[in-house]
């Protein structure tokens, strides 16, 4: 390549990287809950909705026109709504934490832990661009950018138990 971007995709901004304390990001998890919840009330929303706009397309030609007028107010709450859930959605796209073990050797013991679990956690390692002779610490990636309303909280609990932690230690 020609440009001064080196071997960077073409027209993607470059993010800046972050390390926060196991205690900062515990500081976090309630601004993240509060996403999901958004998330969760967006599609709540949807819901109440669809069934009215699916009731009002089948009956389109025997309409009123007040009804009429509901039928096109609904398809923009509908649409509104919509782009509502994916603007709170991005702000979790590629959301993940990395928490670092030690070394290689830690990491390969809590990925073994949590998949006797049905945990499934990144490893760390592989992540690592190339080989420089450097130790580099050991870790695991815990992605949360879409977790389902069921899961998330005993999926974290079983992370902190995996990880040598308390339970009643999560707020969730």
């Amino acid at each position: 390549m020609n440009s001064s971007k080196g071997d960077r995709a073409t027209g993607v901004p470059e993010t800046p990287e972050a390390a926060y304390s196991l205690k900062t990001v515990h500081k976090m998890l309630p601004l993240v809950g509060r996403i999901v919840d958004d998330i969760l009330n967006r599609q709540h929303a949807l819901e109440r909705l669809e069934p009215e706009q699916a009731r009002l397309d089948r009956q389109r030609r025997d309409l009123s026109w007040p009804e009429r007028q509901r039928r096109y107010q609904v398809q923009e709450e509908l649409a509104q709504a919509e782009r509502a859930l994916n603007e709170v959605r991005d702000e979790l796209a590629g959301l993940h934490v990395v928490l670092l073990l030690g070394d290689a050797a830690a990491e390969a013991d809590v990925l073994a832990r949590a998949a006797r679990r049905s945990l499934r956690v990144e490893g760390l390692g592989p992540t690592w661009m190339r080989d420089t002779g450097v130790p580099r610490p050991g870790g695991v990636i815990v992605g949360y950018a879409a977790p389902p309303e069921h899961a998330f909280g005993p999926a974290l609990r079983v992370l902190t138990e995996v990880l040598g932690g308390r339970p009643a230690d999560i707020p969730w």
